[in-house]
Protein backbone atom coordinates (compact mmCIF):
# COMPACT_ATOMS: atom_id res chain seq x y z
CA UNK A 1 0.00 0.00 0.00
CA UNK A 2 0.65 3.94 -0.46
CA UNK A 3 0.74 6.65 1.84
CA UNK A 4 1.36 10.02 -0.72
CA UNK A 5 4.79 9.53 -1.49
CA UNK A 6 5.58 6.68 0.77
CA UNK A 7 5.65 3.24 0.06
CA UNK A 8 4.80 0.88 2.79
CA UNK A 9 5.15 -2.68 2.98
CA UNK A 10 1.62 -4.78 3.38
CA UNK A 11 3.00 -7.04 5.98
CA UNK A 12 0.89 -10.10 7.28
CA UNK A 13 1.76 -13.72 9.09
CA UNK A 14 0.66 -17.21 7.91
CA UNK A 15 -0.92 -19.42 10.39
CA UNK A 16 1.13 -22.23 8.32
CA UNK A 17 4.57 -21.03 9.52
CA UNK A 18 4.01 -23.42 12.47
CA UNK A 19 3.59 -26.64 10.59
CA UNK A 20 6.35 -25.29 8.43
CA UNK A 21 8.63 -25.30 11.57
CA UNK A 22 7.36 -28.88 12.58
CA UNK A 23 8.85 -30.33 9.10
CA UNK A 24 11.70 -28.93 9.28
CA UNK A 25 12.52 -29.48 13.11
CA UNK A 26 11.21 -33.12 12.38
CA UNK A 27 14.18 -33.26 9.98
CA UNK A 28 16.74 -31.81 11.76
CA UNK A 29 15.62 -34.37 14.64
CA UNK A 30 16.02 -37.29 12.39
CA UNK A 31 19.22 -36.10 11.05
CA UNK A 32 20.86 -35.45 14.77
CA UNK A 33 19.77 -38.81 15.58
CA UNK A 34 21.60 -40.25 12.64
CA UNK A 35 24.57 -38.58 13.31
CA UNK A 36 24.85 -39.71 16.93
CA UNK A 37 23.62 -42.97 16.41
CA UNK A 38 27.12 -44.51 17.64
CA UNK A 39 28.13 -43.22 20.98
CA UNK A 40 24.73 -44.99 22.58
CA UNK A 41 26.03 -48.56 21.28
CA UNK A 42 29.25 -47.98 21.59
CA UNK A 43 30.01 -51.35 23.29
CA UNK A 44 27.83 -53.27 20.84
CA UNK A 45 29.57 -51.43 17.92
CA UNK A 46 32.97 -52.11 19.94
CA UNK A 47 32.52 -55.88 19.83
CA UNK A 48 30.44 -56.15 16.03
CA UNK A 49 33.07 -54.08 14.23
CA UNK A 50 35.92 -54.59 16.55
CA UNK A 51 36.41 -50.81 17.09
CA UNK A 52 37.71 -48.35 19.61
CA UNK A 53 37.03 -45.27 21.93
CA UNK A 54 39.08 -43.55 19.33
CA UNK A 55 36.35 -44.92 16.52
CA UNK A 56 33.82 -43.99 18.09
CA UNK A 57 34.33 -39.94 18.29
CA UNK A 58 35.79 -40.64 14.52
CA UNK A 59 32.09 -41.19 13.84
CA UNK A 60 30.98 -37.81 14.78
CA UNK A 61 33.77 -35.94 12.92
CA UNK A 62 32.78 -37.91 9.49
CA UNK A 63 29.58 -36.44 10.09
CA UNK A 64 31.47 -32.90 10.95
CA UNK A 65 33.42 -33.10 8.06
CA UNK A 66 30.70 -33.56 5.62
CA UNK A 67 28.85 -30.35 6.84
CA UNK A 68 31.96 -28.35 6.42
CA UNK A 69 32.42 -29.44 3.06
CA UNK A 70 28.91 -28.90 2.13
CA UNK A 71 28.51 -25.69 3.58
CA UNK A 72 29.37 -23.06 1.19
CA UNK A 73 27.29 -24.74 -1.38
CA UNK A 74 24.22 -25.68 0.38
CA UNK A 75 24.35 -21.83 1.17
CA UNK A 76 24.40 -20.94 -2.35
CA UNK A 77 21.17 -23.35 -2.82
CA UNK A 78 19.09 -21.69 -0.02
CA UNK A 79 19.90 -18.36 -2.09
CA UNK A 80 19.55 -19.36 -5.91
CA UNK A 81 16.63 -22.34 -5.22
CA UNK A 82 15.11 -21.72 -1.92
CA UNK A 83 14.93 -23.77 1.26
CA UNK A 84 12.88 -26.23 -0.31
CA UNK A 85 15.55 -27.39 -2.73
CA UNK A 86 18.05 -27.36 -0.12
CA UNK A 87 15.69 -29.43 2.15
CA UNK A 88 14.70 -31.94 -0.02
CA UNK A 89 18.77 -32.45 -0.95
CA UNK A 90 19.85 -33.05 2.58
CA UNK A 91 17.00 -35.33 2.87
CA UNK A 92 18.56 -37.36 0.22
CA UNK A 93 21.65 -37.06 1.76
CA UNK A 94 20.50 -38.25 5.28
CA UNK A 95 18.25 -41.04 3.15
CA UNK A 96 21.36 -42.36 1.51
CA UNK A 97 23.86 -41.65 4.35
CA UNK A 98 21.79 -44.27 6.37
CA UNK A 99 20.93 -46.74 4.14
CA UNK A 100 24.59 -47.44 3.45
CA UNK A 101 24.94 -47.66 7.47
CA UNK A 102 22.44 -50.07 7.44
CA UNK A 103 23.57 -52.68 4.66
CA UNK A 104 23.49 -56.10 5.83
CA UNK A 105 27.69 -56.51 4.32
CA UNK A 106 30.52 -57.87 6.24
CA UNK A 107 32.62 -56.36 8.40
CA UNK A 108 35.47 -55.17 6.14
CA UNK A 109 32.79 -53.72 3.85
CA UNK A 110 31.33 -52.30 6.30
CA UNK A 111 34.34 -50.10 7.83
CA UNK A 112 34.27 -48.48 4.67
CA UNK A 113 30.12 -47.98 4.07
CA UNK A 114 30.12 -46.78 7.78
CA UNK A 115 32.46 -43.65 7.49
CA UNK A 116 30.88 -43.07 3.78
CA UNK A 117 27.51 -43.17 5.06
CA UNK A 118 28.21 -40.68 8.47
CA UNK A 119 29.59 -38.08 5.66
CA UNK A 120 26.68 -37.92 3.50
CA UNK A 121 24.56 -37.16 6.53
CA UNK A 122 26.86 -34.69 7.89
CA UNK A 123 26.67 -33.12 4.31
CA UNK A 124 22.50 -33.01 4.89
CA UNK A 125 23.43 -31.21 8.07
CA UNK A 126 24.73 -28.30 6.19
CA UNK A 127 21.41 -27.18 5.64
CA UNK A 128 19.75 -27.73 9.14
CA UNK A 129 23.13 -25.64 10.48
CA UNK A 130 21.48 -22.77 8.48
CA UNK A 131 17.58 -24.07 8.52
CA UNK A 132 16.71 -22.18 12.04
CA UNK A 133 17.25 -18.53 11.53
CA UNK A 134 16.56 -18.64 7.52
CA UNK A 135 12.99 -20.10 8.74
CA UNK A 136 12.35 -17.91 11.77
CA UNK A 137 13.64 -14.71 9.41
CA UNK A 138 11.19 -15.43 6.98
CA UNK A 139 7.96 -16.65 8.28
CA UNK A 140 7.86 -15.23 11.91
CA UNK A 141 7.44 -11.79 12.97
CA UNK A 142 10.03 -10.22 15.44
CA UNK A 143 8.08 -11.09 18.37
CA UNK A 144 8.28 -14.80 17.49
CA UNK A 145 11.89 -15.59 16.31
CA UNK A 146 13.67 -16.25 19.38
CA UNK A 147 10.67 -18.84 19.83
CA UNK A 148 10.59 -20.34 16.81
CA UNK A 149 14.75 -21.05 16.91
CA UNK A 150 14.55 -22.52 20.16
CA UNK A 151 11.76 -24.69 18.70
CA UNK A 152 14.00 -25.70 16.05
CA UNK A 153 17.31 -26.40 18.31
CA UNK A 154 15.29 -27.94 20.65
CA UNK A 155 14.13 -30.83 17.81
CA UNK A 156 18.51 -30.94 17.22
CA UNK A 157 18.54 -32.19 20.67
CA UNK A 158 15.24 -33.87 21.15
CA UNK A 159 17.11 -35.90 18.30
CA UNK A 160 20.52 -36.89 20.29
CA UNK A 161 18.39 -37.94 22.97
CA UNK A 162 16.08 -40.16 21.40
CA UNK A 163 18.80 -42.36 20.12
CA UNK A 164 19.83 -43.46 23.36
CA UNK A 165 16.35 -44.99 24.10
CA UNK A 166 14.89 -46.05 20.66
CA UNK A 167 18.53 -47.09 19.23
CA UNK A 168 17.68 -49.72 21.49
CA UNK A 169 14.43 -50.68 20.12
CA UNK A 170 14.70 -49.90 16.02
CA UNK A 171 17.67 -49.23 13.99
CA UNK A 172 15.58 -48.03 11.23
CA UNK A 173 15.50 -44.23 10.87
CA UNK A 174 12.29 -42.87 9.42
CA UNK A 175 13.53 -39.79 6.26
CA UNK A 176 11.20 -36.82 5.30
CA UNK A 177 9.48 -35.93 2.34
CA UNK A 178 9.42 -32.47 0.55
CA UNK A 179 6.62 -29.52 1.15
CA UNK A 180 6.71 -25.94 0.07
CA UNK A 181 8.69 -23.10 1.86
CA UNK A 182 7.69 -20.07 -0.55
CA UNK A 183 5.51 -17.26 0.76
CA UNK A 184 4.02 -13.99 -1.06
CA UNK A 185 3.65 -11.69 1.65
CA UNK A 186 6.66 -10.88 3.61
CA UNK A 187 6.21 -11.27 7.84
CA UNK A 188 8.65 -8.17 8.43
CA UNK A 189 10.26 -5.00 7.18
CA UNK A 190 13.44 -6.07 6.70
CA UNK A 191 12.67 -9.67 5.33
CA UNK A 192 10.80 -8.36 2.18
CA UNK A 193 14.60 -8.25 0.80
CA UNK A 194 15.52 -4.24 0.09
CA UNK A 195 17.93 -4.76 3.40
CA UNK A 196 19.47 -7.95 2.68
CA UNK A 197 22.78 -8.50 1.52
CA UNK A 198 22.69 -12.30 0.32
CA UNK A 199 26.20 -12.65 -0.07
CA UNK A 200 29.41 -13.22 2.27
CA UNK A 201 30.75 -10.55 0.61
CA UNK A 202 28.47 -8.28 2.71
CA UNK A 203 30.08 -8.87 5.86
CA UNK A 204 33.78 -9.04 4.48
CA UNK A 205 33.65 -5.68 3.38
CA UNK A 206 33.64 -4.63 7.40
CA UNK A 207 36.23 -5.76 9.82
CA UNK A 208 34.26 -5.18 12.38
CA UNK A 209 31.24 -7.66 11.38
CA UNK A 210 33.78 -10.44 10.87
CA UNK A 211 35.59 -9.97 14.17
CA UNK A 212 31.68 -9.85 15.76
CA UNK A 213 31.31 -13.13 13.91
CA UNK A 214 34.49 -14.76 15.93
CA UNK A 215 33.03 -13.60 18.78
CA UNK A 216 29.97 -15.56 17.93
CA UNK A 217 32.04 -18.37 17.10
CA UNK A 218 33.48 -18.52 20.45
CA UNK A 219 30.24 -18.54 22.52
CA UNK A 220 29.26 -21.65 19.96
CA UNK A 221 32.43 -23.72 20.35
CA UNK A 222 31.83 -23.72 24.13
CA UNK A 223 28.73 -24.17 24.13
CA UNK A 224 29.80 -27.65 21.72
CA UNK A 225 32.59 -28.21 24.06
CA UNK A 226 30.03 -28.69 27.28
CA UNK A 227 27.39 -30.76 25.16
CA UNK A 228 30.26 -33.42 24.93
CA UNK A 229 30.74 -33.59 28.17
CA UNK A 230 26.99 -32.91 29.12
CA UNK A 231 25.36 -36.18 27.65
CA UNK A 232 21.88 -37.04 28.15
CA UNK A 233 21.86 -35.92 31.79
CA UNK A 234 19.78 -32.83 31.87
CA UNK A 235 18.64 -32.53 28.22
CA UNK A 236 14.88 -31.68 29.49
CA UNK A 237 16.23 -29.34 31.99
CA UNK A 238 18.06 -27.54 29.25
CA UNK A 239 14.59 -27.58 26.90
CA UNK A 240 12.45 -25.78 30.16
CA UNK A 241 15.45 -23.05 29.90
CA UNK A 242 15.73 -22.41 25.98
CA UNK A 243 12.09 -21.63 26.28
CA UNK A 244 12.29 -19.74 28.67
CA UNK A 245 15.19 -17.55 27.74
CA UNK A 246 13.82 -17.39 24.17
CA UNK A 247 10.23 -15.86 25.48
CA UNK A 248 12.21 -13.46 27.99
CA UNK A 249 13.86 -12.32 25.03
CA UNK A 250 11.35 -12.03 22.35
CA UNK A 251 9.55 -9.87 25.42
CA UNK A 252 12.24 -7.99 25.96
CA UNK A 253 13.82 -6.54 23.11
CA UNK A 254 17.52 -5.47 23.38
CA UNK A 255 18.22 -7.54 26.29
CA UNK A 256 19.87 -10.58 24.71
CA UNK A 257 23.69 -9.60 25.93
CA UNK A 258 22.19 -9.10 29.41
CA UNK A 259 20.52 -12.44 29.59
CA UNK A 260 23.13 -14.26 27.90
CA UNK A 261 26.00 -12.76 30.37
CA UNK A 262 24.09 -14.12 33.59
CA UNK A 263 23.76 -17.31 32.14
CA UNK A 264 27.49 -17.76 30.89
CA UNK A 265 28.67 -16.59 34.32
CA UNK A 266 25.99 -18.79 36.48
CA UNK A 267 27.62 -21.78 34.36
CA UNK A 268 31.68 -20.19 34.88
CA UNK A 269 30.60 -20.36 38.73
CA UNK A 270 29.03 -24.06 38.52
CA UNK A 271 31.68 -25.16 36.28
CA UNK A 272 34.45 -23.51 38.55
CA UNK A 273 32.74 -25.81 41.53
CA UNK A 274 32.32 -28.68 39.77
CA UNK A 275 36.13 -28.72 39.15
CA UNK A 276 36.86 -27.77 42.37
CA UNK A 277 34.83 -30.58 43.96
CA UNK A 278 37.05 -33.04 41.24
CA UNK A 279 40.05 -32.48 42.58
CA UNK A 280 38.82 -32.81 46.45
CA UNK A 281 38.91 -28.62 47.21
CA UNK A 282 36.08 -28.65 48.14
CA UNK A 283 33.83 -31.55 49.54
CA UNK A 284 32.49 -33.73 47.31
CA UNK A 285 28.24 -33.89 48.57
CA UNK A 286 26.83 -36.14 46.15
CA UNK A 287 23.89 -33.72 45.83
CA UNK A 288 25.93 -30.70 45.07
CA UNK A 289 28.16 -32.57 42.80
CA UNK A 290 25.16 -33.34 40.24
CA UNK A 291 24.02 -30.37 41.12
CA UNK A 292 26.88 -27.87 39.97
CA UNK A 293 26.99 -30.15 37.04
CA UNK A 294 24.03 -30.14 35.65
CA UNK A 295 22.94 -26.60 36.49
CA UNK A 296 26.12 -25.22 34.38
CA UNK A 297 24.99 -27.59 31.44
CA UNK A 298 21.73 -26.02 31.61
CA UNK A 299 22.82 -22.09 31.53
CA UNK A 300 25.45 -22.67 29.34
CA UNK A 301 22.55 -24.42 26.30
CA UNK A 302 19.77 -22.44 27.40
CA UNK A 303 21.85 -19.39 25.84
CA UNK A 304 22.29 -21.67 22.34
CA UNK A 305 19.53 -19.61 20.84
CA UNK A 306 20.39 -16.69 21.72
CA UNK A 307 23.18 -16.17 20.30
CA UNK A 308 22.07 -16.82 16.75
CA UNK A 309 19.25 -14.62 16.89
CA UNK A 310 21.86 -11.46 18.53
CA UNK A 311 24.39 -12.72 15.45
CA UNK A 312 21.76 -11.95 13.29
CA UNK A 313 20.61 -8.84 14.64
CA UNK A 314 24.10 -7.60 14.51
CA UNK A 315 25.77 -8.48 11.38
CA UNK A 316 22.35 -7.48 9.76
CA UNK A 317 22.04 -6.63 6.23
CA UNK A 318 24.41 -9.78 5.68
CA UNK A 319 21.39 -12.53 5.52
CA UNK A 320 20.71 -14.92 8.38
CA UNK A 321 22.01 -18.07 6.10
CA UNK A 322 25.81 -16.43 5.88
CA UNK A 323 25.58 -16.00 8.82
CA UNK A 324 24.36 -19.10 10.66
CA UNK A 325 26.84 -20.85 8.02
CA UNK A 326 29.79 -19.07 9.69
CA UNK A 327 28.84 -20.16 12.94
CA UNK A 328 28.23 -24.08 11.84
CA UNK A 329 31.32 -24.03 10.09
CA UNK A 330 33.20 -22.75 13.64
CA UNK A 331 31.17 -25.01 15.52
CA UNK A 332 31.96 -27.94 13.86
CA UNK A 333 35.55 -27.32 13.24
CA UNK A 334 35.53 -26.38 16.99
CA UNK A 335 33.91 -29.86 17.86
CA UNK A 336 36.39 -31.84 15.39
CA UNK A 337 39.54 -30.29 16.95
CA UNK A 338 37.98 -31.36 20.42
CA UNK A 339 36.95 -35.24 19.75
CA UNK A 340 40.66 -35.01 17.61
CA UNK A 341 41.97 -34.51 21.12
CA UNK A 342 40.79 -37.64 22.85
CA UNK A 343 42.54 -39.20 20.42
CA UNK A 344 46.06 -38.48 21.70
CA UNK A 345 47.12 -41.31 23.83
CA UNK A 346 47.46 -41.12 27.86
CA UNK A 347 45.38 -37.82 27.53
CA UNK A 348 42.94 -38.84 30.44
CA UNK A 349 39.58 -37.31 31.16
CA UNK A 350 40.16 -34.27 33.14
CA UNK A 351 41.22 -31.88 30.27
CA UNK A 352 37.42 -31.36 28.85
CA UNK A 353 36.39 -29.93 32.77
CA UNK A 354 39.06 -27.25 31.96
CA UNK A 355 38.14 -26.84 28.88
CA UNK A 356 34.30 -25.68 29.77
CA UNK A 357 35.45 -23.48 32.17
CA UNK A 358 38.15 -21.52 30.38
CA UNK A 359 35.32 -21.08 27.62
CA UNK A 360 32.64 -20.22 29.69
CA UNK A 361 35.36 -17.77 31.73
CA UNK A 362 36.14 -16.38 27.88
CA UNK A 363 32.52 -16.09 26.65
CA UNK A 364 31.65 -14.12 29.14
CA UNK A 365 34.66 -11.55 28.71
CA UNK A 366 33.66 -11.53 24.76
CA UNK A 367 30.12 -10.71 25.60
CA UNK A 368 30.65 -7.77 27.92
CA UNK A 369 33.61 -5.91 25.22
CA UNK A 370 31.18 -6.90 22.74
CA UNK A 371 28.93 -3.74 21.71
CA UNK A 372 25.49 -5.13 20.92
CA UNK A 373 23.13 -3.76 18.21
CA UNK A 374 19.74 -4.44 17.18
CA UNK A 375 20.09 -3.28 13.69
CA UNK A 376 17.09 -5.65 11.96
CA UNK A 377 14.57 -5.19 14.91
CA UNK A 378 15.03 -1.53 14.41
CA UNK A 379 13.76 -1.66 11.10
CA UNK A 380 10.92 -4.18 11.82
CA UNK A 381 9.57 -2.44 15.21
CA UNK A 382 8.74 1.31 14.89
CA UNK A 383 10.89 3.07 17.45
CA UNK A 384 7.70 4.06 19.24
CA UNK A 385 7.43 0.04 20.04
CA UNK A 386 10.63 -0.12 21.75
CA UNK A 387 11.60 2.10 24.98
CA UNK A 388 15.35 1.84 25.25
CA UNK A 389 15.94 2.56 21.23
CA UNK A 390 18.40 5.07 22.26
CA UNK A 391 21.82 3.67 21.04
CA UNK A 392 22.91 4.99 24.28
CA UNK A 393 20.74 2.46 25.98
CA UNK A 394 22.04 -0.14 24.08
CA UNK A 395 25.08 -0.47 25.80
CA UNK A 396 24.91 -3.04 28.69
Amino acid sequence: MTTGSTQVTELRVHGVRWYLLSVVSLHCCLQNAVWAAFPPIAQSAKLVYDWTDSDINMSLIYGNIGTIVLLLPMIWIVFAKGMRTALLLSTFLTAIGTALKALPVGNNLNSWLIPIGLFLNGCGGAVTSVGATVLSETWFPPSQRATATVFYLVSAAVGGALVFIVVQLSRTVVNLSDFSLSKQTPTSTQCDGEHTETGAEGGSENSSQGMEILAFGTVLCHFHFSIRIMANDCGSCATSIWHITSRLSDIFHRKMKVIMMAMFSIATVFFLLFILMLIEVVPNEHWLFYFAYIAACVMTSGAQPLYYEIACENLFPVSEAVISGFLAFLLNVGSSLFLLVTLIPGIGTMWPNWAVFVTSLLSVVVLYLFKEEYRRLDIDLPVSQSEDSDPEHNRF
